[in-house]
């Protein structure tokens, strides 16, 4: 753990502090207007939570993210936690800055925090396609190591999606948590918001009552979540719900109800769908750490040059999927252990490994494709892919779709 001065000075001065709030609203600096000191350049982004703008400091001749949140939805007592958890968790080289000096207008309050130039994650994915597995092992493990330092302090942020990871250079070298408005304790109880997001855990989700216990399983799921979109440009499913047809699809997996991984998942190594498994457990007890993520950095995460067979629309294409028996006996045992991690029986085994079809030597490829139709097809034919349940880069206004004093969520499923 990082024991900087730095960060023993953070430590000393901004504690974790959920039930004593030391200094009141008078002890706030009064701006008459915000433009007294900045020049304001542009508006970063907005919701319920308030606005963010880029404003130009002309004393420091640098400029800066203001976090503007109207008092008319903001306590001060939630506005000072928030501060005072951005400004602990500051010295983290994953986790944005926050500056001391914070301020209140007569309408507002300002938290002045460092600048993203490439903005957040979430507009740096491809939708329906997502980032090369090596830019996202590169933001996967900073994050987990800003996750790893906040839950080291038993923090729980809460509110973990690509929005809130800004990007500071376009190889993702230096990407960094923000938003710390919904952080908690771990232990403590919240209260439980109307609605949920494909981020939400089943725990939230299917929650009966209104307080809802914090834990750092929480922040595991959306983490699984994130890195699920961050590959893909997909979300998993809308909600962590039976009613959910691709969250129910995967957890008949999870609970291998289900032989067959469910399509959208075809593309991930088996290494990798461990680690989903770990992250993504329905039940909360049972997801990993998040410091046991990083043995899997090294794996390989994306089935590349997956095959498939020629369609009837693929005139003019030809492969060569005879294999006769080509089998050797270290390629066979890879591919049975790759079956079983699949969630495939014996019998469907044997079928696929003696299947025309598959060229063993190329099988990690070849399984993950469309030819396993002829083991089980897909019961509607379809998959994640071709329905609504992509990304879509949210109008020049932004809208939320769940209400939320302190943090917004972008209308990702409007129409």
């Amino acid at each position: 753990m990082d024991r900087s001065p730095k960060h023993e000075y953070y430590s000393t001065k901004f504690q974790i502090q959920d039930e004593t709030i030391n200094s009141t609203i008078d002890s706030l600096p009064l701006l008459v207007d915000i433009n007294d000191n900045y020049k304001t350049i542009r508006e970063l982004g907005s919701g319920t939570y308030g606005r963010v703008l880029l404003a130009y400091n002309r004393d420091q001749q640098q400029r800066f993210a203001l976090k503007v949140l109207p008092k008319i939805t903001t306590k001060f007592r939630d506005f000072q936690r928030e501060y005072n958890y951005s400004m602990l968790l500051t010295p983290h080289r994953s986790i944005i800055s926050t500056f001391e000096t914070c301020y209140q207008t007569h309408d507002s309050f300002i938290l002045v925090q460092e600048y993203a130039p490439l903005g957040d994650l979430f507009e740096s994915i491809p939708p329906q396609k997502g980032l090369p597995e090596k830019h996202a092992k590169i933001i996967m493990k900073q994050i987990a190591s800003a996750l790893e330092f906040m839950h080291d302090k038993s923090l729980i942020h809460r509110d973990v999606k690509p929005e809130n990871v800004m990007i500071f250079d376009a190889d993702f070298h230096k990407v960094k948590l923000i938003d710390f408005g919904m952080t908690r304790k771990c232990g403590s109880y919240v209260r439980r918001l109307i609605g949920s997001i494909p981020y939400s855990p089943p725990e939230v989700c299917d929650a009966t009552t209104n307080d809802i216990l914090v834990t750092s399983a929480m922040d595991i799921w959306a983490f699984g979540v994130l890195l699920f979109c961050t590959l893909t440009g997909n979300f998993p499913w809308e909600h962590a719900q039976e009613s959910d047809t691709y969250y129910n699809e995967f957890l008949m997996w999870q609970k291998r109800k289900r032989r067959k991984l469910p399509s959208q998942w075809f593309r991930f190594n088996p290494r990798l769908m461990r680690l989903f498994k770990k992250m993504l457990d329905p039940l909360p007890e049972n997801r990993c750490e998040i410091h046991e993520i990083c043995k899997y950095y090294d794996d390989r995460w994306i089935n590349e040059n997956v095959r498939r067979r020629p369609s009837n629309e693929d005139e003019g294409v030809e492969e060569d999927y005879s294999s006769g028996d080509s089998t050797n006996g270290t390629d066979l045992e890879e591919l049975t252990k790759m079956l079983k991690d699949y969630g495939f029986d014996h019998q469907s085994e044997n079928q696929l490994i003696h299947h025309p079809s598959i060229d063993i030597p190329n099988a990690n490829n070849q399984i993950t494709s469309d030819n396993l139709q002829f083991v089980n097809k897909h019961e509607n034919g379809s998959d994640l892919l071709s329905h609504h349940n992509h990304y879509k880069y949210p109008p020049s206004s932004s809208t939320t779709i769940f209400y939320n004093t302190t943090s917004t969520t972008k209308s990702l499923f409007s129409n």
